[in-house]
């Protein structure tokens, strides 16, 4: 198999996602002659070429920058060359594909764009790093901060489901056998990214949902803080065990005084103790816990709510929440006198009381 020069996204495919269709091209080269450019869709398995397997059959692209939900058998027989992928309409271009390669599967960050009944959109990000419980490398934080912020821009945007992949967790932490090598600097960096990836799941224009399965540790209860819901499968487990492995709990931890109270926040940093669904639902730490196999129609219920809201409200109504959270309590009031007007700009308003009025 020669060089993949190109791995792209089907431009007119706008919407993707685990059953859209989301094609993608691979232009490769066979001794650097360009080849025909070869489309597929999720789901496809095109045969490997033959003696591809022996020689690069397992040699796929490291994803250091936004890799979506495209198929894994093209990524396999991908080689050294890779240097441009562009997504879909709505989402913005990505700027880079890494070129070193792996002998497995790169962990990944999955984003898929689904149509709801009101014609607007739902994301599905999903961390996919199954071999170690979808702990967070820098690679990985740097793909999340890239799918959020192309997000950020996608106006037909209605709302975000974060999730893990696989049962055993939604995060299991940042990636310990990275943080062992830091030092001083590298660690300033490390975690910097790591807030940088907070901060953009709570930049989104419009409410994100946690769907926690497994475990929900450190980094993951941080990114889990950052959402706006989070509704947990009953055998989820919880913790911030930083301490127990020589480093404080930082950057959105300091969310978790808001959530469960200064008491509770300050006995998970200090004694890195576990607390059971149940637990954590008790405390304020999430808002829902259903049976597991209940998950997803519990994420369901919240996301059909929200779109059969407002779409204009509803990106008011983040605004304000991150308000809330940031400002003093009169601020916060006076600033929603406005935010109040603002909602008339759009005939919004009118229209859904007096589609109210009507059914009355």
């Amino acid at each position: 198999l020669g060089a993949v020069r190109h791995i792209r996204y089907d431009r007119d495919a706008t919407h993707f996602g685990r059953n859209g269709p989301g094609a993608i091209g691979i232009d490769v080269n066979h001794d650097d002659t360009p080849g025909a450019l070869r489309r597929e869709s999720p789901g496809e398995r095109p045969p490997d070429p033959a003696g591809s397997a022996g020689h690069h059959g397992d040699r796929i692209l490291e994803a250091h920058a936004l890799v979506y939900e495209m198929s894994y058998s093209a990524l396999r027989r991908a080689c050294h060359g890779a240097r441009a992928i562009s997504a879909p309409r709505g989402v913005g271009p990505i700027t880079h594909l890494g070129e070193n390669m792996s002998s497995a599967i790169p962990p990944q960050i999955q984003c898929g764009l689904e149509e709801l009944p009101s014609g607007g959109q739902l994301a599905r990000i999903t961390v996919d790093h199954q071999a170690r419980v979808n702990t967070l490398n820098s690679a990985l934080i740097l793909q999340l901060v890239a799918v959020c912020e192309r997000l950020q821009g996608n106006d037909t945007l209605r709302c975000v489901v974060l999730t893990g992949a696989g049962d055993r967790a939604f995060i299991g932490g940042a990636d310990i056998r990275e943080m062992a090598d830091l030092d001083p600097a590298s660690a300033r960096a490390f975690i910097s990214r790591l807030h940088q990836a907070c901060a953009s799941i709570r930049a989104l224009p419009v409410p994100v949902i946690a769907r926690i399965q497994g475990f929900c540790l450190g980094a993951g209860l941080e990114i889990a803080a950052s959402c706006d819901l989070r509704v947990a499968a009953d055998g989820a487990t919880f913790g911030m065990p930083e301490v127990n492995v020589g480093i404080p709990s930082v950057i959105e931890a300091a969310l978790l005084p808001r959530l469960v109270g200064a008491g509770m926040a300050r006995e998970l940093v200090y004694t890195g103790r576990s607390l059971t669904a149940t637990d954590a639902a008790r405390c304020g730490l999430v808002d829902r816990v259903v049976a597991s196999s209940d998950l997803d129609l519990a994420t369901l219920d919240w996301v059909r709510a929200i779109d059969r809201a407002g779409p204009h409200a509803i990106r008011l109504q983040k605004q304000l929440v991150r308000l809330w959270d940031s400002v003093p309590l009169d601020e916060a009031i006076e600033r929603s006198v406005q935010m109040f007007a603002d909602a008339y700009h759009t005939d919004e308003p009118r229209r859904l009381m007096r589609t109210f009025l009507e059914r009355k």
